[in-house]
């Protein structure tokens, strides 16, 4: 009787103490109870927040958590501004009400009492200029995560950065640098919180647990437990073939194969380098020797399906060692699948994590990538694990993810694209994945998306042509979606159309280069009365990075509005190019603590920071001293045709000239003849500049496995068909 009296009182002193002593604390573990999220806080440069005289902090997320935390740096009384439809309970009332934090809405900002802290979003900025105090920058960085409603929520960092006060006469265009400078700064100090990519995985793979978290086409599907248990029981298997290998080759497609392969490497600590088996086999041999891969993981029944597509591997694959995932799963018997599940449900996360990871940082190199070589030769981009899981957390919040979407995963994962935002993004945040190794597939992708109903589709405007013009691909077996992104290449206006028509699906356009982990920007659909989605434009940019236009000779950045330099500072911003220094100080250069990526790209930034992308400074002919573009050079050629890309297709090519040093010659696919074509162009009214000098008609133009135009195929090809003209 005296012990459960003693209990009795105890519990009656700890709710007391709640309630009059700790309202602040019991604000913050209530809070985070009824988000079912729980949090680890991190501050940076606390010192900025006076705890006796009164300042404003100016916060890029607003929120009462936000509040309950300032409370507790700032030692006094704090006043937030707040819109609320429906105020808080009355238990909520009461511990704000004790823990020193007021409520004010937006129209009364002016009525600050001017005691404490006031805290306001930093839209809020000309108001607050007015109350004539302190104004602190505050960047928030974590919220963003996604909350599931089943199972338990993996805890999420919450980083908290202040920074130097603000003067209050800031123009508007000058505060929005600022505020983008600082949320860098945090970016960078949020991501470096984390731990590297499998511990991540590891962390959501156990609270997912039953969860369907990957299905493929071949009618394979696991549970995140499953996946787990199979991947940890893969990599004890192959890591005595991959000893004292730092790097290891990945050519597989978007499968649950291909997942778990890439997350058995990570696991390893080892760099994974995913290889493009569309490439030519001069490009496939420099990347193998290059990153100087000694073995390979790949599989026999992808192999012989390449070699029904014209893509034969044995030979460029004979220098390596191989590991055929096939041959892996026969070598792992029941009892070591049964021992690995036992292993994985009486363990926890931290505890698979010390017996089976290998520790990385995360400014560890990840992965490398080979560009697409549209260009040139392919440059091994080197992107590492603070940059991949930076741009998943900037591409879940574009993607606006919630617990019950789904992606289908449809690009291959040698395409940054179809790495990060299609395979490592659904893992690392718990997002259902359905997996199809050809995109170009519009049957069984139709099939999937039936059967799967995802709600997320990441392409390219080729795909996308397809799917709107094939016939078994029906319109309402994409009823599901939601939210389709386009990117990898310019969306073409007809393709925009005949998707919308077909699928009743708007897409939203994105923009991205390998060397940015890849995602930097992506439309989103409109809200509130806001748009968000601008025809014409790629977007505005994904938060912890920043556009910036300059001039691609003085690096000066241009006025809004005025075309140049499309360059990318942030997160995501690659470590550089393997082995080519030269090169990566070429197109990185650092100004105000940040590395800025010049991405080769020409455009302009509207009012509200939205791209549009003009064309790429390599897509210009030097004729006689002019410049000039050759995407005005294509789009010139369509108009005076009459046709749109959906009949045919143009490409303007650049190569040299004796006389006036380059000449532009253009290869298309219409069923005309080159004399016509020469003689329509001829005595059209068309700018004398850009008239091309030859014509060849062509059964195609030369295409990447990703889908874009291979532009260094096709200046060969043009080369070539020019020396045959000559002779």
């Amino acid at each position: 009787m005296v012990v459960v009296l003693i209990v009795i009182l105890v519990l009656i002193a700890l709710a007391l103490g709640s309630l009059f002593l700790w309202p602040n604390k019991t604000l913050r573990y209530l809070m985070q109870v009824k988000s079912r999220q729980r949090y680890m806080c991190n501050f940076h440069h606390v010192n900025y927040v006076p705890e006796n005289t009164s300042a404003i902090v100016i916060s890029n997320k607003v929120n009462l958590f936000l509040a309950t935390l300032l409370r507790q740096i700032a030692k006094q009384k704090v006043t937030v501004i707040l819109e609320y439809k429906n105020p808080p309970d009355k238990l909520t009332s009461f511990l704000l009400k004790r823990a020193g934090i007021d409520i004010l809405a937006q129209r009364f900002m002016g009525s600050w009492s001017k005691e404490g802290i006031l805290l306001c979003d930093q839209n809020d900025y000309a108001e607050a200029a007015k109350l004539h105090h302190h104004i602190i920058p505050l960047q928030v960085c974590g919220f963003e995560c996604i909350k599931y409603n089943k199972g338990k929520n993996v805890p999420q960092w919450l980083h908290l950065g202040f920074f130097d006060p603000i003067s209050q006469n800031m123009g508007d265009k000058e505060l929005k640098d600022h505020l983008a400078a600082k949320n860098i700064y945090a970016w960078e100090r949020y991501i470096s919180l984390m731990p590297a990519i499998p511990e991540v995985w590891i962390k959501q793979a156990k609270a997912r647990k039953g969860k369907k978290v990957i299905a493929d086409s071949t009618g394979v599907e696991l549970s995140s437990e499953r996946m787990l248990v199979g991947t940890l029981a893969l990599s004890q298997t192959i890591e005595p073939l991959l000893r004292e290998q730092e790097r290891v080759g990945i050519c597989l497609p978007p499968s649950v194969g291909g997942s778990m392969a890439m997350m058995c490497a990570f696991i390893l600590g080892k760099t994974i380098v995913n290889l493009n088996y569309t490439a030519s086999q001069k490009a496939l041999d420099a990347a193998i020797n290059e990153s100087n891969i000694k073995t390979i993981i790949t599989s026999g029944r992808f192999i012989e399906q390449l070699k029904k597509k014209g893509f034969f591997l044995e030979e460029v694959f004979s220098q390596s060692n191989i590991i055929l995932l096939e041959d892996i799963k026969q070598q792992i018997d029941k009892f070591t699948l049964i021992k690995f599940l036992l292993t994985v449900k009486l363990s926890s996360a931290e505890s698979l994590i010390r017996k089976y990871v290998k520790h990385v940082s995360t400014e560890h190199t990840a992965a490398i990538l080979f560009s697409s070589g549209s260009e040139g030769k392919p440059k091994g981009v080197m992107l590492s694990h603070k940059n991949i899981l930076g741009n998943i957390k900037q591409s879940m919040i574009i993607l606006g993810a919630k617990s019950d979407d789904s992606i289908l995963s449809i690009l291959p994962i040698f395409h940054a694209f179809g790495m990060t935002a299609t395979t490592l993004l659904p893992l690392l945040e718990g997002v259902f994945m359905i997996c199809h190794p050809d995109p170009t597939d519009a049957q069984v992708l139709g099939e999937l998306a039936e059967k799967y109903k995802p709600t997320i589709l990441c392409g390219t405007s080729t795909f996308f042509r397809m799917y709107s013009r094939s016939r078994q691909l029906a319109s309402e077996q994409f009823s599901s979606l939601n939210f389709v992104v386009a990117g990898a290449e310019k969306l073409l206006p007809e393709v925009r159309a005949m998707f919308e028509k077909k699928f009743n699906k708007v897409i939203y356009e994105g923009y991205g280069t390998t060397e940015l982990s890849p995602v930097a920007s992506v439309n989103q659909p409109d809200e509130d009365g806001r748009i968000n989605n601008k025809i014409g434009t790629v977007g505005s940019s994904v938060l912890g990075g920043r556009f910036m236009i300059i001039d691609p000779d003085t690096k000066e950045e241009l006025p809004v509005g005025e075309a140049g330099m499309i360059t990318f500072g942030g997160v995501n911003v690659m470590q550089g190019y393997l082995h080519n220094i030269e090169k990566t100080d070429e197109v990185i250069f650092k100004r105000n603590r940040i590395r800025w990526y010049q991405t080769g790209d020409k455009g302009s930034l509207d009012e509200e920071g939205y791209l549009t992308i003009l064309d790429r400074y390599s897509r210009f002919a030097k004729l006689g001293g002019e410049m000039v573009s050759l995407s005005a050079v294509e789009s010139e050629i369509i108009q005076l045709l009459g046709v749109d890309d959906e009949e045919a297709e143009v490409l303007a090519v650049s190569t040299p000239d004796i006389k006036k040093g380059e000449k532009i010659s253009l290869l298309y696919t219409m069923d005309r003849d080159a004399e016509e074509l020469r003689s329509l162009v001829k005595s059209s009214g068309m700018n004398n500049l850009l008239k091309p000098q030859a014509f060849f008609k062509v059964e195609s133009i030369p295409k990447l496995g990703s889908g874009k135009t291979d532009f260094a195929a096709a200046k060969t090809l043009t080369l070539e068909l020019l020396k045959q003209a000559d002779a």
